[in-house]
């Protein structure tokens, strides 16, 4: 039986919100190393509209942080989608989201945060710069291998070890989100991942 094919979970900015890096959450690293962090979450984690670009107000199902595509932050329909399919170690974490004027956007957005970390990733066959300040992580890389030996069991959803910021969503499952036609969503192939 082959291994599961994944493409990376990201989104377009293009006609939508894009929203600055998250505030009020202290240990915010957490979110993209995959740590739990819904014992501890804020009340008032927060994201406000990016004011580069004061037009774009209309909020996507998927929306665009200046965080980036590590951090899912997605409406209450895409969060429903993305829960029928029962990946393992999510947590939504409830997030306020404010206009460019101040004024609440949305109070119902969540981060879908993955804790599910698989170390999946074929490094012999990736062309990688290692983090010197933490040589277990990728600096940067273009492109991105999986090791389909390790993939087994391997959930529908997953951040890889090693990667800081992204989040792997097995091929059958994006395409069953993209079918609900929810805005702003998009996935990348792998082969097209630059860090």
């Amino acid at each position: 039986m082959p291994a599961p094919d994944y493409v990376a979970w990201s989104t377009t900015p293009h006609g939508f919100a894009t929203l600055t890096a998250i505030a009020n959450v202290p240990d915010d690293y957490e979110l993209w190393e995959g740590v739990s962090c819904a014992a501890s979450w804020p009340s008032d984690a927060a994201f406000h509209m990016d004011p580069a670009y004061p037009r774009d107000v209309l909020l996507p199902d998927a929306v665009h942080s200046r965080g980036g595509d590590g951090l899912p932050l997605v409406s209450p329909a895409l969060r429903e989608a993305i829960a029928a399919f029962d990946p393992p170690d999510v947590e939504y974490l409830p997030v306020t989201i404010y206009d460019h004027k101040g004024r609440v956007a949305s109070d119902e957005h969540v981060i879908a945060h993955s804790c599910h970390v698989v170390d999946a990733l074929d490094h012999d066959a990736m062309e990688i710069l290692w983090n010197p300040l933490d040589p277990e992580t990728i600096m940067s890389c273009q492109g991105v291998v999986l090791d389909p030996a390790r993939l087994e069991g391997a959930p529908a959803l997953f951040r890889p070890k090693n990667m800081e910021g992204r989040v792997f969503v097995r091929h059958d499952v994006a395409d069953a989100l993209e079918a609900t036609e929810s805005t702003g969503l998009r996935f990348v192939p792998l082969e097209e991942v630059i860090t």
